[in-house]
């Protein structure tokens, strides 16, 4: 059942002009969006801290530093490993070679994330996609899925000189397509997507089955909150 978040007293407005039409741009976010990539992304943290002589971490914890691209990512972890912060530019090149091998080992895409993208493109909606993750990884994987060719524009969170949350690479995306903010949506699974998204204007939808939980998605006001991919197609 489709879930939308109603803040009357501040939104009310919003919200009529939001649900009077579909939307003709549709930003997605990837990881824990699109694509289920956890395992490989937890698979890669803990062999870079064995790499390190660092405890490795539960896949559940790092679960939770995923989603604003992988400085962040190594960071905390290293936080969490008992790893001092003078050592992050190691940890760092570890990482890209290591996930890079990794990559396409477990991850897929959720279901019915593909026929939900195949079918706005064929009601004439523009499809983008906007992720933390590196450009070059980006690319292996959607072409291992053979997914590369279904969005308009991609941005990897190395594209532009900054990423998630900040708002420029959304803009960038509108700017590329043509397309107003007042009608486009972002669709992501965490607080920076839908941060960004209020940033360019745009409206926002948080998918509850990604990396960040019902709860703390609530407390940023995403316009829409949907437990399957499906569910866009009734925006």
């Amino acid at each position: 059942m489709l879930q939308s978040c109603f803040w009357v007293d501040k939104l009310a407005c919003r919200w009529r002009e939001i649900l009077a039409h579909s939307f003709a741009l549709y930003i997605f976010d990837l990881d824990g969006t699109l694509v289920d990539s956890l395992k490989d992304l937890a698979c890669a943290v803990n062999r870079v801290l064995e790499v390190m002589g660092c405890p490795q971490l539960p896949e559940q914890q790092i679960h939770g530093y995923v989603g604003q691209g992988a400085r962040w990512l190594l960071e905390e972890s290293l936080k969490a490993a008992g790893a001092t912060s003078d050592r992050l530019e190691e940890a760092r090149g570890h990482f890209l070679p290591i996930y890079s091998e990794q990559l396409t080992t477990h991850t897929h895409f959720f279901p019915q994330a593909l026929e939900t993208i195949d079918t706005l493109s064929k009601n004439g909606a523009r499809v983008a996609l906007c992720t933390n993750k590196p450009y070059e990884l980006t690319e292996k994987l959607l072409k291992h899925l053979g997914a590369w060719e279904r969005f308009e524009i991609i941005l990897g969170g190395d594209s532009l000189p900054t990423k998630k949350p900040d708002p420029a690479p959304l803009v960038h995306i509108m700017q590329h397509c043509g397309v107003s903010a007042d009608n486009t949506l972002m669709i992501g699974d965490s607080t920076f997507d839908i941060i960004a998204g209020k940033a360019a204007g745009t409206a926002t939808c948080a998918v509850t089955f990604g990396n960040h939980d019902k709860n703390t998605l609530q407390d940023e006001h995403p316009d829409f909150m949907i437990e399957q991919l499906s569910q866009i197609l009734s925006l």
